[in-house]
């Protein structure tokens, strides 16, 4: 399941003696600092005490430097900002200067200088939430998940009630591979923010779909669907039903999923395959060319070519076959089917030199059967030592006790 996770946007806080939000003549500098930005960096605002102004720096006065490096952090200065932060620091080191100082290199991609800053911030200032928050994202984004998990539980520890730190852990859980956790921290957002719980449902749902908990992931994703009509949520739910043997009611999501994406011709395609699977070939067939009239593709005309070749149609099945080949991206699972059909069409040297391509990628030359399917090509070739390699490349995949034959 490749799913990215969405990236939560992180939220700014204001010292308790400063308004909310910032002021009306902050907004088009806030704008700047915002285009300013490191692609794939997030951008932050730190606490902002007082309005812009230009600061006079006395050598002597940490503080001077501190508010000079965070106005220069607002206009989008971020190199300007992180020389006078640290100035301030080497003075007087504060907690708010070494969270500013994060933000200012969180902004700029600089994601584990930016956790060691927070760190810091933590050290001096143990119940500032923000900064547990900041250093979590930052750890995120650096590879450190376990410690990331960590410090979303002491933002927890202090603001029980806000289902944010459970949503930013559930993201650190997953990349830590703790999808069952991962799950329950999800949850606890879910009970939090019920209105909100469309997208942690769905991640949700896909983290129990991992854990091959079928079921359950379809009733979550079902709820996501219900809250929030989405066509990838309900792709997700087709996934989950066909894993969990529904494959009816999985026809149903994936119909749902056709409806409101018309432009994605994946899921026709995926009602064909079922349907095919269900024996009803008439609506396999309609799906596959509702597929077709939204994007052409190899996979509906390789279903199509397996429906013509249980007909006995060979030189249908013949056909859809060229179309499938000629519009191939190259992939190789679409190599494989393509491989499997011309076997089936008895296209021998095409069926042998595709077998080839597909089993250099180390998942499917883990399949026995797909070496056994080389052997009957290579067999009909008439290519004896290249059938018994093929042969014994699949014997050492079978279990000891297999007797299954090889040409």
């Amino acid at each position: 399941m490749k799913r990215g996770i969405v990236v939560l946007s992180l939220l700014a806080a204001c010292k308790q003696s400063a308004p909310e939000g910032p002021p009306a003549d902050l907004i088009q500098v806030l704008q700047q600092a915002q285009q300013a930005k490191v692609p794939g960096a997030p951008f932050v605002r730190p606490a902002i005490d007082g309005g812009l102004s230009e600061v006079v720096i006395d050598p002597r006065d940490p503080e001077s430097y501190y508010r000079a490096g965070q106005e220069e952090f607002l206009k989008g200065e971020f190199d300007k900002a992180a020389d006078h932060l640290r100035q301030s620091l080497r003075l007087a080191p504060t907690a708010k200067g070494w969270h500013v100082l994060g933000d200012t290199l969180l902004s700029q991609g600089r994601f584990n200088e930016a956790a060691d800053a927070y760190r810091e911030a933590v050290k001096l200032e143990p119940g500032k939430r923000l900064s547990w928050m900041r250093l979590g994202r930052a750890l995120i984004n650096s590879g450190g998940n376990a410690e990331a998990a960590q410090a979303f539980l002491k933002a927890q520890e202090l603001k029980p009630e806000d289902p944010e730190a459970y949503r930013e852990q559930a993201e650190a859980l997953v990349g830590a591979d703790r999808s069952a956790e991962a799950v329950a921290s999800l949850q606890k957002a879910i009970e939090l923010d019920p209105k909100s719980s469309a997208k942690d449902l769905k991640l949700q749902g896909q983290l129990l779909g991992k854990l091959g908990k079928h079921a359950e992931a379809a009733k979550v994703l079902a709820k996501s669907a219900e809250l929030h009509p989405d066509p990838g949520v309900y792709n997700e739910l087709g996934e989950v039903l066909v894993r969990g043997g529904e494959l009816a009611n999985a026809v149903k999501a994936f119909e749902e999923a056709a409806k409101l994406d018309a432009k994605d011709p994946t899921a026709w395609e995926m009602v064909g395959e079922i349907q095919s699977k269900l024996g009803n070939a008439p609506a396999a067939r309609e799906a596959y060319g509702a597929s077709l009239k939204v994007g052409d593709s190899t996979g509906p005309h390789l279903g199509l070519a397996r429906l013509a070749l249980a007909e006995g149609k060979k030189a249908d099945a013949s056909k859809e076959l060229d179309l499938a080949m000629a519009v191939t991206t190259g992939e190789v699972y679409e190599a494989r089917e393509l491989a499997l059909v011309c076997a089936k069409l008895e296209l021998w040297p095409q069926a042998n030199k595709l077998l080839m391509l597909v089993l250099e990628d180390p998942e499917q030359a883990a399949q026995p059967a797909l070496w056994l399917q080389l052997a009957r090509a290579r067999a009909k070739l008439k290519m004896k030592a290249e059938v018994k390699q093929a042969c014994e490349r699949a014997k050492a995949l079978l279990p000891k006790d297999d007797k299954t034959a090889c040409p």
